[in-house]
């Protein structure tokens, strides 16, 4: 027989309470992050800010509104920052799922 047989069966009610003990306060922050990123509530706003922020610098609202001109420098290193840290929050809610597969 393998290894397998002599491990206890914890059952899915004692492998949630396992879990939950092992989840920090920067779990459920990444958690909640990288839930909310995975929404079209998160879509919709970033679609309306850059539309909004490309007209602007393009001069179609008028020549007040400029403050990041073509090729929008500040806007690609803004997106680039927003990129790398929600990358970084699915990591961390993945490396926690696998976790609790091991459990």
């Amino acid at each position: 027989m393998g290894s397998a047989a002599h491990l206890p069966d914890i059952g899915p009610r004692h492998e949630l309470a396992v879990f939950t003990r092992m989840r920090g306060s920067q779990d459920r922050i990444a958690d909640a992050i990288t839930a909310f990123a995975g929404t079209m509530q998160f879509v919709y706003p970033h679609a309306a800010w850059f539309t909004v922020w490309i007209l602007c610098n393009l001069g179609l609202i008028g020549h007040w509104a400029l403050w990041d001109p073509y090729p929008f420098g500040l806007l690609t290193m803004i997106v680039s920052l927003e990129a790398t840290f929600l990358s970084t929050f699915v990591m961390v809610s993945q490396n926690r799922q696998a976790a609790r597969e091991n459990v």
